[in-house]
């Protein structure tokens, strides 16, 4: 069964990490705007309507939209570092919902093995911890070199 992994300069993901991304991705999205991002046909409802997004609004929707619907989908250090700080609070909160700690073997003991938790479209703490597990040392590489997080299916 394929999947995501992340790579970021030397940083490379476990096998299939990134599989939930966009999920995880979306939830640092309302986090940190306060609302669910647009998707292309909302930005582009949007531009009509004289409504677009603006700054890192816009530019982390076009994250989410990359790392959906292209095979190599990028995130930049701008967009890692706006957020990084939502990503390490989500995945405080689920550690503790579930009483564990950061630890791959932990974590994997709450992975389902739904092919539609693995891909977030259905909510699983398990799979969100996996991804965030790699997610946040990408993030971290991204803005200390200043390089992309390359999200490949």
């Amino acid at each position: 069964m394929g999947g995501a992994t992340l790579q970021c300069g030397s940083f490379e993901g476990n096998d299939k990490s990134a599989s939930p991304i966009v999920s995880v991705m979306e939830e640092a999205f309302v986090q940190a705007f306060g609302h669910k991002p647009k998707g292309r046909l909302g930005r582009k409802l949007a531009v009509l309507l004289g409504r677009s997004s603006t700054g890192d609004e816009a530019l982390s929707e076009e994250a989410i939209l990359d790392v959906k619907f292209n095979e190599q989908g990028e995130i930049s250090p701008a967009i890692a570092n706006r957020l990084l700080p939502f990503f390490e609070k989500y995945q405080a909160r689920l550690l503790k919902d579930l009483s564990i700690q950061d630890d791959l073997n932990e974590i994997w003991k709450f992975v389902s093995p739904k092919t539609k938790a693995k891909y977030g479209t259905v909510f699983d703490p398990g799979w969100h911890l996996y991804c965030l597990h790699d997610l946040i040392p990408a993030c971290r590489k991204s803005i200390e070199e200043q390089i992309s997080i390359q999200v490949l299916w």
